[in-house]
């Protein structure tokens, strides 16, 4: 029983320290532009060669590329509070649907959270992690900070972050000089942006339909 307890307080001062740590950078990142993230660290412990972001302001991403990534990844991101229990059922049976696995569970701030603080590996634990980490970014956060610290961000190549690195690494020009159909190729790819590219993308039957998805918007 001692074991037990002892144990149970560990853990709670290991929730309490990460929420913490969680809720001092995510006041930071209000105004600042995360440096790193674990998404990083992690794909530099792979030894993949990172390109970090070149972040930009919202309103100088092009609308359809906001647009665009909300309706694929988060229909409901303007409306919900960081998490909807629903939406893992909702994106199942989107792609019982359509025959593909275009459609995710997580929402944009959920994703985000696991970027910034957390791994990819998928597991109970983290899942749940990712829950309260995305309860805290849109607690103190606004959505379009959400929005933009997203796009600068997630990873649209091996080991390349942001929108705009993701823009020069497949495309060689910054996102405002891409057109509608070189930017949905490129968000086709958020799903899997490690193993396809904004070439092999058409391999993949359910980055296909999210390229075709926005195409056909």
């Amino acid at each position: 029983m001692k074991f037990l307890k002892n144990l149970g307080l560990f853990l709670l001062s290991l929730l309490v320290v990460y929420f913490g740590t969680v809720t001092v950078l995510t006041l930071i990142y209000i105004k600042v532009d995360p440096p790193l993230s674990t998404l990083m660290v992690w794909r530099a412990a792979q030894g993949v060669k990172i390109t970090p972001p070149r972040p930009l302001p919202l309103v100088k991403i092009p609308s359809f590329a906001k647009k665009g990534i909300v309706y694929l990844e988060d229909h409901n991101f303007w409306t919900h509070h960081g998490i909807v229990l629903g939406a893992i059922r909702e994106a199942w049976e989107a792609n019982q649907r359509t025959g593909t696995t275009a459609y995710g569970g997580s929402t944009i701030t959920q994703q985000l959270a696991r970027t910034l603080f957390l791994f990819p590996e998928k597991l109970y634990t983290r899942k749940a992690l990712e829950a309260g980490t995305a309860l805290i970014l849109e607690l103190l956060l606004s959505k379009e900070r959400i929005l933009e610290l997203y796009l600068n961000n997630i990873e649209w190549g091996p080991g390349v972050f942001g929108i705009e690195a993701g823009a020069r690494h497949h495309f060689g020009t910054g996102v405002r000089n891409l057109t509608k159909e070189q930017i949905a190729r490129l968000e086709a790819i958020v799903t899997n942006p490690v193993s396809f590219n904004v070439k092999t993308y058409v391999r993949n039957r359910g980055m296909t339909a999210r390229y075709e998805a926005l195409m056909n918007w």
